[in-house]
């Protein structure tokens, strides 16, 4: 099993921030990111579910310390468990009167992986 120490503090304890109906990572979040994806997505008729998604997706390498193992696809798949599971409960505290939808997609190289979230409400408004 990963060891859970080898992964980033902002992913491990989050912070989490609301803008405009939508629940974001602090860490990844800035007003100028949000307004170019809202655009982005507002064209595509895609709406506020894929801003959040987009804003809150990490990359499987992006959540590791400068000391990342080899990312193996076994690798990407404990550890996108383990941050998935800690935003998970976080989010329910946090935010118990909403829903969240948590995606993980292992990518070629799984380095390239990523998880994100997403309010469950803008579900439709992702794909």
């Amino acid at each position: 099993m990963l060891p859970a120490e080898q992964i980033s503090e902002a992913f491990l304890e989050p912070t989490f921030i609301e803008h405009d109906d939508c629940v974001f990572l602090e860490c990844q979040f800035s007003k100028k990111n949000y307004d170019f994806w809202l655009e982005f997505y507002e064209k595509e008729a895609k709406g506020r579910g894929a801003v959040e998604a987009m804003v809150n997706g990490v990359r499987v390498d992006g959540l590791f310390l400068d000391t990342a193992p080899e990312i193996s696809a076994r690798i990407a798949k404990e550890a996108a468990a383990i941050v998935i599971e800690i935003w998970r409960a976080k989010l329910r505290l946090v935010f118990p009167a909403r829903h969240f939808e948590f995606d993980f997609s292992l990518g070629a190289p799984p380095k390239a992986s990523r998880i994100t979230f997403y309010q469950a409400k803008h579900r439709s408004s992702t794909s």
